[in-house]
Parts: C-alpha cells; sequence; structure tokens
C-alpha cells in the first residue's frame, strides 16, 4: 500500500502549486458514510453500491454478490443551497468485482449579464459524474481496485469545465480490522473560459477501521486522514452501532484545514449523525450534516444487496 502512495509523489508536489477547482467531487453521496462525517474507506460499513465514489478495493473482499442504491441530496437554504441525485451498484464475480455510476447536483438560478452588462436572464449551475471500476482481490486479506471517472460542471449556458479523474486503492481486512490507503481524485489539470487552468482536488489517502462485536450488537470505528495536494489536511472520524445487522445509528466529526491563503480543503469541518434500518436485505439510510456558518446538509438513500 505504500507503493500506491509514493508513486504519486510527483503530482503531490505540482499540485500543491496551483489553485484547485471541482471541490465537489469528494462530497460524500453515500448516507452511511455522510452520517460518518465521510470517514469509512477500510469499512464494510460504506457498502459496495457507491464504490465508484468510494474505496474501489473493498468489493472484492465483501460477502455480497450485488449491491445497488440510490440516495438524494440537499442542502435546503443558505448560500449552499442545492439538491442532487445519485445512484450506483456493484458486482462480485469471484475474486473480481466491476462498479459503475451516476451522480449529479444542481444550485439555484443565478442572474446573467450580457456583455454590455445589462440582464441577460438567469441559468442554474450544475455539475455530473459518471464512471466506474474494477477490483481484485489477491487473497482473503488483500484487494486493489481502481475506478475512473468523467466530471463536468456547467456555470452557465456557455462556461464548462470537465475533466478525467481516478482512483487507485488497497485495502486490508482481517476479521474486524481494516486498513486502507490510495490516491483519489488524481487527474489531469481543467481549464477554465478565461485559459487559467486548475488542478483537481486530488489526495493520498489513508484508512483504518475496527469492527466489536458483542452479542447481536456491533460497535463499528472508522477514522481517514487525508493529504491534499494543494498541502491542505483533511481528517474524519466516526462510530456506528447495529443491532442484528437490522438497526443502525451513527455519528461523526471531519476537520478540513483552511489556510492563510484561505485555500481550503474540499470537505469542510462539519458534524454528521445518521441512522437507518435493513429489512430482507433492502436498507434505508437517513443523515444530516451540520457545517458551521453554512447550515445543514440532509442526505437520504436506498439501498439493496445480496
Amino acid at each position: 500500500m505504500t507503493f500506491v502512495v509514493a508513486a504519486f509523489l510527483p503530482a503531490m508536489y505540482i499540485a500543491a502549486q496551483e489553485s484547485v477547482a471541482m471541490d465537489w467531487l469528494r462530497a460524500s453521496r453515500n448516507p452511511v458514510t455522510a452520517s460518518l462525517a465521510g470517514a469509512g474507506s477500510a469499512s464494510s460499513v460504506q457498502g459496495t453500491a457507491f464504490s465508484f465514489l468510494q474505496n474501489p478495493a473493498l468489493a472484492p473482499l465483501e460477502e455480497t454478490t450485488l449491491g445497488a442504491a440510490v440516495s438524494m441530496n440537499m442542502t435546503p437554504s443558505g448560500e449552499g443551497h442545492s439538491n442532487g441525485l445519485a445512484a450506483g451498484a456493484a458486482w462480485r464475480l469471484g475474486k473480481f468485482s466491476v462498479h459503475a455510476g451516476y451522480a449529479s447536483m444542481r444550485y439555484p438560478e443565478t442572474a446573467l449579464s450580457s456583455d454590455g452588462g445589462g440582464a441577460a436572464g438567469t441559468f442554474k449551475p450544475s455539475n455530473m459524474i459518471i464512471g466506474g471500476g474494477l477490483g481484485f482481490a489477491f487473497t482473503d486479506y488483500l484487494s486493489l481496485g481502481a475506478n475512473i471517472r468523467f466530471a463536468k460542471e456547467q456555470l452557465s449556458s456557455k462556461v464548462a469545465v470537465s475533466g478525467i479523474n481516478a482512483d487507485l486503492a488497497a485495502l486490508f481486512k482481517m476479521g474486524g480490522l481494516g486498513v486502507s490507503a490510495g490516491v483519489y481524485s488524481l487527474g489531469p489539470k481543467v481549464k477554465s473560459s478565461g485559459n487559467r487552468t486548475y488542478a483537481l482536488p486530488a489526495s493520498a489517502k489513508i484508512g483504518a477501521s475496527y469492527d466489536l462485536a458483542f452479542g447481536e450488537s456491533v460497535i463499528g470505528f472508522v477514522a481517514d486522514a487525508d493529504y491534499y495536494f494543494n498541502a491542505n489536511l483533511g481528517a474524519a472520524a466516526g462510530v456506528s452501532y447495529a443491532f442484528k445487522d437490522m438497526v443502525f445509528v451513527r455519528a461523526g466529526f471531519a476537520y478540513g484545514s483552511l489556510k492563510d491563503d484561505f485555500t481550503a480543503a474540499p470537505v469542510p469541518t462539519h458534524f454528521s449523525f445518521g441512522a437507518g434500518l435493513k429489512l430482507y436485505g433492502a436498507q434505508l439510510d437517513l443523515c444530516a450534516k451540520i457545517i458551521p456558518d453554512a447550515g445543514t446538509a440532509l442526505c437520504g438513500g436506498l439501498s439493496y444487496s445480496f
């Protein structure tokens, strides 16, 4: 797993000197991981359906054959008012896994100006991600996975930014312990309408998890840390409680650094909590994220696995 991170050290140095665009690539669209403040890259708690946005090495080590999910994300009020939809699926074929998905987000109407400075109507900015990936289990305990995605941000009817980004991650799981390492959202620079280039919000991520079972209950602990290649830092930790693999309660906290030059980690500091209910393989999950000075974001989703 050290090789996964070390192979991209030159890219880390270069991106640290550039401005970053498309921060929304790092937003959690999964209500389970969102309720853990985005943590869980080394844990089965995240499920496999959203593997195209999460750790692509998880699915080959899971017992489930198929996982599928759909979620809705929204910020009801405030400057970040938005609403979005995400859907994904993962299929395990022996030691291999394949996964794919789509996510989009829409924002409130903004006023447009003509070349002369007058009003030119309104436009709703939006973004979207579509992609997929593969995973392979080398042993019962170690796997490697990769994602590739196309992302596009529509800033106005005439202005859009798009690019390709990828993840590469390794995962070790034995008993209740999980450890992961990888690089996420790595890709070529994107160019704005003003011909200015921006790096993507890429990072080197490490994660750890531990499940403590007693009777019919399981308490799970998860923690992730990101070093973003623009020299910002991010960290998240969460705890979950499951009863009979049927009722779930979760909470988490995330920290995102803010430097003196006003550049910030893509995922801001926030608290989160959520709950879930699972019956016959179908699961409903709900989450709320409390972001200081920005309001509350909500996320809910349905998933199915067998």
